[in-house]
């Protein structure tokens, strides 16, 4: 009899999880990644767009050589993201990626060179940084 009752609950919840698995596949979700890009916050989906969009614009920036003038501007919008998003994980990776790009750019400035390669490195880690926590959260 105890076998027949843990056969009905079984046959229950099995019952509940492919109704899920239909109602999320009716909505276009149907991998694990789509999910946890429905249920991301908007600020957060916003704050790594904005930062996105800065480090492409940086990218696109005219430059002969270096060209310090092209990261001071991505500090500032990598900061303006940061302030962006209630995630305090996210705005901790934004502002230090701001902190590191403002960093290089003094380097820069200075024309101190073995400054300006370490600052390039921390700067370039930490985007990683920004942009692998935004891919991993579906952003």
């Amino acid at each position: 009899m105890a076998e027949s009752g843990d056969a009905q609950k079984l046959a229950a919840w099995l019952g509940v999880v492919v109704s899920i698995i239909a109602v999320l596949g009716f909505f276009g979700i149907d991998r694990f990644d789509d999910l946890k890009r429905a249920v991301a916050s908007p600020e957060q989906a916003e704050a790594c767009e904005k930062a996105r969009a800065a480090v492409g614009d940086a990218a696109d920036a005219p430059s002969l050589r270096v060209n310090p003038a092209k990261y001071s501007p991505l500090a500032g919008a990598l900061r303006e993201a940061a302030g962006l998003t209630e995630d305090k994980e996210l705005g901790r990776r934004l502002h230090a990626s701001a902190e590191a790009f403002s960093a290089y750019t003094r380097a820069l400035v200075a024309e101190d060179t073995k400054r300006a390669w370490e600052a390039h490195a921390l700067a370039n880690q930490s985007q990683e940084s920004w942009t692998s926590y935004c891919k991993a959260n579906g952003v």
